[in-house]
């Protein structure tokens, strides 16, 4: 039986656990997923080399602004090695440079696919989200606060999203110019 089976069942089952067991069985299943990608690595005809020196001349152009090069070397690399999931991400990072959203989104997809413990992806994923639909955005930010409850990026992530989206411009736009009186919000949300 396969991870995506036992997966499917607990899917289908989910009103015989409770939160907290169906959180444990998540990371368990995420655990298992990572091996089993690291498993194929191992049997498939990979080049970690080829593929390290794509990846570091992908960083290289990525950090001198050229993404156009940097998903070229990205793609070399996963050409090379399929199976790293830092590849997929890295050329997620390049994709979200040129705007390019729906192939960065597939990477990271990709990314969590193969290691559904690699935070970085999610927070990612968050970032491709939290302009356009922040509840999407949140859940990815989330998923990143499980895995990694300690980093504080996930968190900051988060805000500096918001605070950069049309919505809050707008918020801020409408307070500035008086449309919106903020201490009347607050009394009606109880939290004045």
């Amino acid at each position: 039986m396969s991870v995506k089976d036992i997966r499917d069942a607990i899917s289908s089952n989910t009103r015989y656990f409770s939160k907290e067991d169906l959180c444990s069985l998540e990371r368990i299943l995420d655990t298992a997923t990572a091996k089993e990608t690291e498993e194929m690595r191992q049997r498939s005809n990979v080049d970690k080399e080829l593929a390290s020196r794509k990846k570091e001349r992908g960083n290289t152009e990525y950090k001198g602004g050229n993404y156009l090069e940097a998903i070229e070397s990205y793609t070399e690399a996963i050409a090379a090695d399929p199976f790293d999931e830092v590849l997929y991400s890295n050329r997620a990072a390049a994709y979200a440079m040129l705007k390019v959203n729906d192939q960065g989104i597939d990477d990271c997809l990709t990314a969590v696919k193969l290691n559904p413990t690699f935070a970085k992806a999610y927070i990612r994923l968050g970032d491709f989200y939290a302009e356009t639909d922040h509840d999407t955005a949140h859940k990815y930010y989330k998923k990143a606060q499980l895995l990694e409850p300690d980093n504080r990026n996930v968190e900051n992530e988060e805000v500096v999203k918001f605070m950069s989206s049309e919505s809050f411009k707008n918020i801020v736009g409408s307070i500035s110019r008086g449309e919106l009186n903020v201490s009347e919000k607050l009394k009606g949300l109880g939290l004045e």
